[in-house]
């Protein structure tokens, strides 16, 4: 399953959890762009949840590292359609209240200076 930008952002914040350790928003990243990762150590990033569906196993031709497989078919599986549903809804909302603000602070300002030109013809 390709996965696009927008939709691997959107299942890192919403299924992946905050950084727990330092790199653990780039190895969930590369997890769902590309299906696997090898990371050193042997360590176990995420149990539970998320962490059910990443299989580890010893890197070939690497030294103490681990290559971390995700079955992305069954994690969204195990989510449930609705679940993910609901979920993007409400994270398509949080961008949709950013734009918003955004457009409003542009608004504010070009209306800003169309006075300010008034004010200079005057």
């Amino acid at each position: 399953m390709n996965l696009v930008k927008i939709q691997i952002d959107f299942l890192v914040e919403e299924l992946f959890g905050s950084d727990k350790l330092p790199g653990s928003r780039r190895i969930a990243e590369q997890l769902l762009a590309t299906g696997s990762c090898i990371v050193a150590g042997d360590g176990n990033v995420w149990v539970g949840g998320v962490g059910n569906f990443i299989r580890r196993r010893p890197a070939e031709n690497a030294v103490d590292c681990t290559l971390l497989t995700l079955d992305i078919k069954g994690l969204l599986r195990g989510v449930g359609e609705s679940k993910i549903a609901d979920i993007r809804l409400e994270f398509l909302n949080d961008q949709l209240e950013k734009v918003q603000a955004e457009r409003d602070a542009i608004e504010a300002l070009v209306e800003h200076c169309k006075k300010l030109r008034v004010c200079q013809n005057d």
